[in-house]
């Protein structure tokens, strides 16, 4: 495997673009009813494009702590603010996520959950 694609536990993750600036990866899960971790990130904020399927996206509101959802079907675009607990989830076998954020620090990325 090339050193920019990563194996997950739900799929994997491609990076094709890692600046200092901005970062740009594609998600690829490779079945049904599979997601992510929950996460959190101090200071990256995130934006997804649905290229392939159908996604269910989770969130906790750190204001009232409480779980929302919301399905994001293909060509749906969502942004993530850092600080905010999220989780995805594919409806489909092989969907697929890009993924743009303002840098790639695995140094912060704070699981709170697992996948």
């Amino acid at each position: 495997m090339n050193n920019n694609i990563n194996k997950k536990i739900w799929g994997m993750e491609i990076t094709w673009a890692d600046e200092e600036q901005y970062c740009a990866k594609i998600l690829v899960f490779e079945k049904t009813l599979v997601k992510t971790p929950f996460v959190f990130h101090n200071h990256i904020n995130k934006t997804f494009f649905v290229s392939l399927g159908r996604f269910k996206f989770r969130w906790i509101d750190t204001k009232d702590g409480k779980m929302y959802e919301q399905i994001l079907e293909e060509g749906s675009v969502h942004t993530v603010k850092n600080l905010t607990p999220w989780s995805l989830e594919s409806q489909i076998e092989g969907g697929s996520v890009m993924q743009v954020s303002n840098k790639n620090d695995c140094d912060d990325t704070h699981i709170i959950l697992g996948g």
